[in-house]
């Protein structure tokens, strides 16, 4: 275990990360030897609720879950410098379909379906 936590403590991602197009920020931080993943939207000040953390020497991955839309994305967060990391963001989104009557198509769209 000592190993471990010396290297989090030089872990490369340590600090808080922004981007230039996103109101979030990151906040990866030690807490009691362990790496900890903090997120906020700075718009509205929603905090991220953060699970499944785990890292390597040049890398922190989680899952981030955004309470008022629901979504949740799994991040991969790898250093590239001292000021700079690569993002790989994955997330599936869950919609609700409803069925259409034969009388919802137009007759002269072209899409419409032989129904």
């Amino acid at each position: 275990m000592l190993g471990r936590v010396s290297k989090v403590k030089n872990h490369p991602l340590l600090g808080i990360w922004e981007h230039v197009y996103s109101p979030t920020k990151w906040i990866i931080s030690i807490s009691n030897g362990k790496l900890m993943v903090d997120g906020v939207d700075t718009s509205n000040w929603e905090k991220y609720r953060i699970s499944h953390v785990s890292w390597t020497n040049a890398a922190v991955t989680f899952r981030s879950h955004y309470l008022s839309t629901g979504r949740v994305v799994s991040n991969v967060y790898t250093a590239l410098s001292k000021q700079k990391m690569k993002v790989l963001l994955s997330y599936e989104v869950t919609e609700i379909w409803t069925r259409s009557t034969p009388h919802a198509f137009s007759k002269t769209h072209p899409s419409t379906l032989d129904v």
